[in-house]
């Protein structure tokens, strides 16, 4: 059990998550000002006040205690309760609260231990419910993507495109994006995050699209690039297949045991022999889950070595400054002995 899990350092005694993500994680229950109580043994309690307490107590029956702070000071609340319980030690999430919160935390009356480390290395590794959510998550993306590849036009802006995927995939069943896509046509395309606008698709124009879904919670990441019409710019295709070759060979690389950093190096090295080690400007990839970014990352400053159930994206890219970009991304999840990629849309370049 992920609660129960949490307590293997035996750092604390108890723990007092807040942050909205972290709570989910543990509860699968969405929730704001509240606040939820963990013990080592299993217990759980969760303070929320009347919008939520009705809705909390069915969903949770007998597996969580629900109180209703409505009209009273929830940290007066959490505070009887640790002290009814003898907790000495209370761990909190130290990379996250704020400083009113901590302020109010030590009013507890029990030692702060940090625990966003063990939280996040928890969330690093990804149960079966949580493959399955993501697979589904890239399922609906990867359609949306098909869905542009069919009904893309000439005429059309970059942000007709980023409107047309977030319906797309609100009406496959996400809950929404898990970040606003990135579509960029022509030289947007060499600027890796680039904000859509109302630049027009012509003819022979390259196009980059960077997207994801969320479903039940977790998300999704994936990229690609194409071209529109029959003959793109001059060298693109070079690129593109420099992207692609690195991309694969860092796919192939990845396994639990690897190091992230030499993940990195691997992608890197491969686009800097094709000519362009000064042009792939951030890092390999990083972790999905409840959020779009997370850790470990695969980069050339990570110490972080991959285990099984990490789920990473792998997306090298090559851009150059006024001309264009390629970026290819997928989100895969690391096994002993390769990876599972969730991400199934065609990598060879398109020509639509």
């Amino acid at each position: 059990m992920k609660r129960q899990a949490l307590f293997c350092s035996d750092a604390f005694d108890a723990a007092i998550v807040i942050s909205g993500v972290n709570k989910f994680y543990f509860t699968d229950f969405v929730s704001e000002n509240s606040y939820l109580l963990l013990f080592k043994d299993g217990k759980a309690l969760f303070f929320l006040d009347k919008r939520y307490t009705e809705e909390a107590r069915e969903f949770f029956g007998d597996g969580i205690e629900v109180f209703d702070i409505t009209s009273q000071n929830p940290y007066e609340a959490v505070k009887e309760v640790l002290q009814n319980n003898g907790v000495r030690r209370l761990g909190y999430e130290d990379g996250t609260v704020l400083h009113s919160e901590y302020e109010a935390l030590k009013t507890l009356g029990a030692e702060l231990m940090p625990a966003s480390a063990d939280i996040d290395g928890l969330r690093g590794i990804k149960d079966e419910n949580e493959t399955s959510r993501m697979q589904r998550a890239a399922e609906i993306a990867d359609a949306a993507y098909l869905n542009i590849l069919k009904t893309v036009r000439e005429g059309v802006t970059e942000k007709d495109v980023a409107d047309e995927i977030i319906y797309f995939m609100r009406r496959a069943g996400a809950q929404g994006a898990s970040f606003d896509p990135i579509v960029a046509f022509n030289e947007n395309t060499s600027r890796p995050h680039h904000i859509y606008g109302q630049k027009k698709l012509v003819r022979s124009s390259v196009v980059t699209i960077d997207i994801g879904a969320v479903y039940k919670g977790y998300c999704s990441d994936m990229t690609r690039s194409f071209v529109f019409g029959n003959s793109a710019a001059d060298g693109y295709e070079d690129v593109y297949d420099a992207v692609l070759s690195a991309q694969t060979a860092a796919l192939e690389f990845l396994a639990a045991g690897k190091s992230c950093q030499e993940a990195d190096f691997v992608a890197r090295g491969i686009i800097a022999e094709k000519g362009y080690g000064g042009c792939f400007t951030h890092s390999l990839g990083h972790s999905v889950g409840l959020e779009i970014h997370e850790e470990p990352r695969l980069s050339q400053k990570s110490a972080d070595i991959l285990k099984r159930g990490n789920v990473v994206t792998v997306e090298p890219g090559i851009y150059i400054e006024g001309s264009y970009g390629v970026r290819i991304e997928d989100m895969v999840r690391i096994a002993d002995d390769g990876i599972m990629n969730f991400c199934k849309s065609e990598k060879k370049l398109l020509y639509i």
